[in-house]
């Protein structure tokens, strides 16, 4: 017999990690005061993008995007950040800033301050 599980735990631990909606990967949207530094890894986004990613001082310090599928990809962050492999920058934006490229299938993507 199978037991019911509450992933709902589960779900809000991550959307505090990893906001995937209107098209965007929203970093560390919400990240809760006691988490001063950590890292995850393996945390899937809309479009396929596989995110894993590491914050110190309660600020994102990298993150490593994996393109499954490819296409457009939009990236929000709280702080500036940059795709050097393809010389971006991310730009201000209403809410925090933005990096946006075209990302290519099986492509690794490393997202720095």
């Amino acid at each position: 017999m199978l037991e019911n599980g509450n992933f709902g735990g589960t779900a809000g631990v991550v959307e505090m990690l990893l906001q995937s909606q209107s098209d965007e990967l929203h970093l560390l949207p919400a990240l809760p005061d006691a988490w001063q530094s950590g890292a995850v890894k393996g945390l899937v986004g809309r479009g396929g993008f596989v995110v894993d990613m590491t914050w110190a001082d309660h600020q994102l310090k990298s993150a490593a995007i994996l393109a499954r599928n490819g296409g457009d990809c939009i990236v929000r962050t709280w702080e500036p950040m940059s795709l050097r492999s393809l010389r971006l920058h991310s730009e201000k934006a209403a809410i925090g800033y933005t990096l946006r490229f075209k990302a290519e299938r099986g492509a690794r993507y490393v997202i720095e301050k």
